[in-house]
């Protein structure tokens, strides 16, 4: 999550949904929740409650409708891409610029298992509850080659369609 330039790691739902209402007390409208970080001043009213926003499902499949809705309005994936961090064109292309420099390393598979992805300068870490670790899932509005498999529901989202729940 974060405000402004602070950001805040929770370690559960709950101490993050306390967090926002701190947030808010302090009168700050700036939040950004979620997978997708989804900022709550703009975006809030697409949710129910600040619990669901914090859903990933749910926040993934708003930000999929917002990125596509500012696809549609841009005509370019490029300027929707820059517009879904910002309307500010200096903080928006900046985003994109970041955000297509990773694809391109991902694509071109010079992002390492050992080189930990950094997010608001701490590493991001994944962890899993199984005994046998899951596949790697990269979601790419692409269709799925090799490795990098398109996620259930990805490619429907940011199509116009809706996603179906995953048989199994």
């Amino acid at each position: 999550m974060t405000s402004g330039t602070d950001s805040f790691f929770l370690p559960s739902k709950p101490e993050a949904l306390r967090k926002v209402e701190e947030l808010r007390t302090e009168g700050r409208t700036n939040i950004d929740v979620g997978c997708m970080q989804v900022n709550l001043g703009y975006h809030g009213h697409a949710f129910a409650s600040v619990a669901e926003a914090l859903e990933p499902a749910s926040n993934v499949a708003y930000a999929a409708q917002f990125l596509k809705q500012l696809r549609e309005e841009t005509r370019s994936w490029a300027r929707a891409t820059a517009r879904y961090h910002s309307a500010h064109p200096e903080r928006g292309q900046a985003y994109r610029e970041k955000v297509y420099r990773f694809w391109q390393q991902v694509r071109e598979g010079r992002v390492a298992e050992r080189a930990p992805v950094r997010l608001a300068g701490r590493p991001l870490v994944a962890t899993t509850t199984t005994a046998e670790p899951a596949p790697a899932r990269l979601i790419t509005p692409g269709r799925a080659r090799g490795h990098r498999l398109a996620a259930p529901g990805a490619i429907p989202i940011l199509r116009g369609g809706r996603a179906t729940p995953r048989d199994g």
